[in-house]
């Protein structure tokens, strides 16, 4: 199956370069992405798992809509764990032991989730206002992890994007 899945990639190449030369640049772009993805289809191990995790991230460099949804995903899933380790508004602090105490109120939660959700996005984009700081080690190392994240990300999602528009 993986050397039959590996022909059909390499002539799927070959016809995404023959629309490529022939000005038909839309038309190579999807030819290359399902390349890529029987290539994916057609490898094991380490190669399969690089090459889903391109799938997943970035679409091949053809799908910038798939490093958008990325970025969301990943501002939503830091938001998520800066609510369970904890971080500061002014004065007061957000965590899991705030959570505990407005625990029947579900607007609280949401609330609080919402201003997490902010805390992230300033982290990925690495604005950051200075009246939401991290608290505790886990909170640091998570925020120097999105914002490695923010900015391999955006530098991503605007390569794809140019890589369309320049076709």
């Amino acid at each position: 199956y993986e050397a039959m899945a590996q022909e059909k990639a390499k002539t799927l190449r070959q016809v995404s370069k023959l629309f490529e030369r022939n000005g038909y640049s839309d038309h190579a772009g999807e030819y290359f992405y399902r390349s890529k993805c029987m290539d994916r289809l057609g490898s094991c191990g380490i190669k399969k798992m690089t090459y889903s995790l391109s799938w997943l991230i970035c679409g091949y460099g053809e799908r910038p809509i798939f490093t958008f949804l990325s970025m969301i995903a990943v501002m939503l899933i830091f938001a998520f764990a800066y609510v369970i380790t904890g971080f500061s508004i002014g004065q007061s602090t957000i965590n899991l032991d705030t959570l505990k105490e407005t625990w029947p109120n579900i607007w609280q939660i949401l609330k609080c989730y919402g201003h997490s959700t902010f805390f992230s996005i300033t982290t990925f984009s690495t604005v950051g206002y200075g009246n939401y700081v991290p608290v505790g080690e886990w909170s640091s190392i998570f925020a120097a992890i999105e914002m490695l994240a923010g900015v391999s990300l955006s530098a991503l999602w605007t390569g794809c994007v140019f890589r369309k528009i320049v076709r």
